[in-house]
């Protein structure tokens, strides 16, 4: 009996906090998905194939990767630490607009320069 009580006793912390655990990760797959619906549909306006896209995500991964991570919103925080849903909703909804308006723009930039090289 008193076996199950201290085990119960170290058990619980650890449930609690399995238990008060945030999803990030599907909440950053459906910002994803939606950026590249928005982001493929454009691309598909502009006559831009697969590999303008690419372009435009890697040229955002590099401006990306520059951020400090610092803690500051969205690309210096560390989202496993975000214990608040509503801290991550704006999280995600910040960034979520900061790279769908960058790879919106790229697409825009490319293909104008596309067109003056032709």
């Amino acid at each position: 009996m008193i076996r199950r009580f201290w085990l119960f006793l170290v058990l619980l912390p650890m449930a609690a906090s399995a238990q008060g655990k945030l999803d990030i990760t599907t909440p950053q797959i459906q910002m994803h998905n939606r950026i590249s619906a928005v982001v493929d549909q454009r691309a598909q306006k502009l006559g831009l194939g697969e590999d303008v896209v690419t372009y435009c995500r890697i040229e955002l991964s590099h401006k990306t990767d520059q951020f400090s991570k610092n803690g500051s919103i969205p690309f210096g925080i560390n989202y496993s630490q975000i214990t608040d849903p509503a801290e991550l909703t704006m999280v995600i909804t910040i960034r979520e607009s900061y790279e769908k308006t960058f790879l919106l723009l790229c697409l825009s930039r490319t293909k104008r320069d596309l067109s003056v090289a032709e």
